[in-house]
């Protein structure tokens, strides 16, 4: 009971944080791919604040609306309730108590424009540089004979982009094909290796790089035969997952009990249907290991 109320008190600032990820992500993106129409969109804020400055009520209602969002970004950021209270009790009394005046309104916006884009084209940079360091690692660790450790950073970087609707930040893509890498994944296979972790991380909330771990493991351990693919087998997972009375955890768990009988057998579609009627037999968990072996054909 504890651990479930835990989970619901965590869930709305995960789920916040989360969205607050993906806009952010979202941002990024778009800069990258049209930086002359976010630097058009942000002088065209400082043009509508210039225009609404003629109001007092409206100068006030855009200076309380500010203080509350970066309020709910400092909360997000630190999961501190106190420090985020202090942080919106000081700015709405400074909103409050000053006398604005269309001067000092458009010089507030302006200043907090240009200090939250500079914190964010640092924050890009230092992601950035991150990134680089990160697929660097991967594509020396990975050693691939054929090409250049650059050359292979580069198809990295190709595969981490190559996520649609990423619920992932970009270094956290990084991360994970970095240790596909390290766990000596085929590079032809790390795109839909990303891909499904993606996918699982978006209806599992699990750490990203134990989804990370798991989905190597089925690559590592599958024997692929006759029509297919590893596409195939991570859909099955994934309806395994959200069809069978287990949390995603225990379907993980188990997996990891049973995973040498996966890599000694080519039944693998089988194998997992195996593992998901194992949850409904209502086995204990101790017994998985006895259940899939008198099933699976081990080769």
């Amino acid at each position: 009971m504890a651990g479930s109320k835990q989970m619901k008190d965590n869930s709305i600032p995960d789920s916040l944080h989360n969205s607050i990820k993906a806009f952010l992500s979202l941002l990024k993106t778009m800069y990258r791919s049209m930086p002359l129409l976010m630097i058009v969109f942000t002088f065209l804020i400082v043009y509508l604040a210039t225009k609404l400055s003629s109001n007092a009520t409206t100068m006030v209602a855009i200076l309380s609306a500010v203080i509350v969002i970066s309020s709910i970004c400092i909360y997000v950021k630190s999961n501190n309730y106190g420090e985020a209270v202090l942080a919106l009790s000081a700015g709405l009394f400074t909103v409050y108590t000053v006398e604005w005046t269309p001067s000092l309104f458009i010089g507030f916006i302006v200043v907090w424009i240009l200090f939250t884009v500079t914190v964010f084209f640092i924050n890009s940079v230092r992601i950035a540089s991150k990134i680089e360091s990160i697929l660097l690692d991967a594509a020396i660790s990975l050693g691939n004979r054929e090409q250049t450790d650059k050359e292979t950073k580069k198809q990295l970087e190709a595969i981490s982009n190559s996520v649609k609707n990423s619920v992932l930040m970009p270094d956290e893509r990084a991360e994970i094909l970095r240790l596909f890498c390290f766990r000596k994944i085929d590079i032809d296979k790390m795109q839909t290796g990303l891909h499904w972790v993606n996918i699982y991380f978006g209806i599992t909330k699990i750490p990203y790089m134990d989804l990370a771990s798991f989905v190597s493991e089925v690559i590592k351990n599958t024997t692929l035969y006759a029509g297919i693919t590893i596409d195939n087998v991570f859909d099955y997972i994934y309806v395994g997952m959200r069809n069978t009375p287990a949390s995603p955890l225990e379907y993980i768990d188990i997996f990891k009990k049973t995973r040498h009988i996966l890599a000694s057998t080519k039944n693998t579609i089988l194998y997992f249907q195996t593992l998901n009627d194992f949850f409904s037999s209502g086995q204990l968990i101790n017994k998985v290991e006895e259940y899939v072996e008198s099933i699976v054909v081990i080769d």
